[in-house]
């Protein structure tokens, strides 16, 4: 069975170990910089919520060491938040033709594949960030949700994201958030609606418009937000590319 050929119809966002010395080459090769999200070493009986797993290289990071976790994308490649709003959209509707097929190419089969190859454990759900609650997830007892999913409008997710590790539980199982925020610099021109979408100029950082998730964290209620790392992860297609990236940690 030649592993890569078929792992080769898919997008791979990140770059993961199928096991037996087999690793699909993605964008982004995580293990690089894996020191600066700052993961337990062990997280058995941790309930994980991974929120926008892409190809899944953190959902699997995060069962390797003994978590039940719940790894969650969009269920169609017309969910992403597109600049331009629902015109774009429907232009992008469009040119896509096959809306299932390409979304199967680019966004969900990666991981199935993987999943399954791995044999792998790992609960997938299919629900856009911004329908994110405890029952929406089926798993609400997070103790810990990961979010590394590139947003349009930064600050409007983390609210969802909150209540999906809140709701009335016991202390042990509150959750702590771990988010990895892209850079996301506004373009060169003026795309209308860009700075709208950013938020007001408290939620934004100096550099060209680099959201502060730090600040949009605490503004959706979230307590105690720790700004663990900040580096920059390069685009292993596009070497020019270096994306700035922050991680902070944040409970409820």
């Amino acid at each position: 069975m030649d592993l890569q050929k078929q792992a080769s119809k898919y997008y791979w966002y990140h770059s993961v170990d199928l096991g037996n010395g087999v690793i699909i080459d993605g964008d982004y090769d995580i293990r690089e910089v894996l020191l600066h999200y700052g993961f337990q070493d062990r997280m058995d009986g941790m309930d994980v919520l991974d929120v926008g797993r892409g190809s899944g290289f953190f959902a699997f990071e995060f069962e390797r060491p003994g978590a039940a976790v719940t790894a969650t994308d969009i269920c169609s490649c017309l969910d992403w938040d597109f600049v331009g709003g629902d015109e774009q959209r429907e232009a992008r509707r469009k040119a896509i033709g096959d809306e299932q097929g390409f979304t199967v190419e680019h966004i969900t089969g990666a991981f199935e594949f993987a999943s399954g190859v791995r044999r792998s454990r790992i609960t997938s759900k299919l629900i856009n960030v911004y329908e994110m609650s405890p029952g929406g997830v089926r798993q609400p007892k997070v103790r810990c949700c990961f979010c590394g999913v590139h947003y349009f409008a930064p600050p409007r997710p983390d609210p969802c994201i909150r209540k999906a590790v809140q709701a009335d539980q016991a202390p042990l199982h509150r959750g702590v958030a771990l988010v990895r925020g892209p850079g996301c610099r506004t373009p060169s021109g003026h795309v209308p609606g860009w700075h709208h979408a950013l938020g007001p100029p408290e939620l934004v950082g100096d550099e060209g418009h680099v959201p502060n998730r730090g600040v949009a964290l605490r503004c959706a209620g979230f307590k105690q937000v720790r700004i663990v790392s900040r580096f920059t992860l390069p685009n292993r297609c596009v070497p020019s590319l270096k994306v700035p990236h922050l991680v902070a940690h944040a409970d409820v």
